[in-house]
């Protein structure tokens, strides 16, 4: 489906013909509510009016990134937890399944270097919620070695 948030939606109104019946069943009114792969969504342009507008100019500029857990179930693996970067320009989302909290750095470090050499950009500013696995002196030691806001 072509809307990003059902619940918003309804909210806005912009979600004619969908009835919400509970937060996880969807039902349909018409076959004329289903966008098929590579259709354009017909409310796209409504939807760019609520969401924000990208402040960087480029990719890489400016990354979102926090981490979000203790997960439950915890993965086959036993991870706990998840890192999660966004760029604000592309709207990308890149995540990593972390066994601890402490794993962030590592994740960060080999996102840089696996972005920075695939593109021609540079990460010039990373967004957190200046948790403590952000503000590490190690982790902040880095961003100041390689230039990162």
């Amino acid at each position: 489906m072509c809307y990003p948030d059902l619940h918003l939606s309804d909210e806005v109104e912009f979600a004619e013909g969908i009835k919400m019946k509970n937060s996880d069943v969807l039902e349909l009114s018409s076959e004329d509510d289903v966008a098929s792969t590579g259709d354009r969504c017909p409310h796209r342009d409504r939807w760019s009016l609520l969401l924000p507008q990208s402040i960087a100019k480029k990719p890489l500029e400016l990354l979102h990134a926090d981490i979000c857990g203790p997960i439950s179930p915890y993965t086959l693996a036993g991870n706990k937890y998840f890192l999660l970067i966004v760029d604000d320009f592309t709207r990308w989302m890149w995540v990593f399944i972390l066994a601890a909290k402490n794993d962030a750095f590592r994740a960060f470090k080999k996102f840089k270097f696996l972005t920075e050499n695939k593109t021609e950009y540079k990460i010039k500013t990373l967004r957190t919620d200046r948790g403590g696995e952000f503000l590490s002196t190690e982790f902040t030691q880095f961003c100041e070695d390689e230039g990162i806001e």
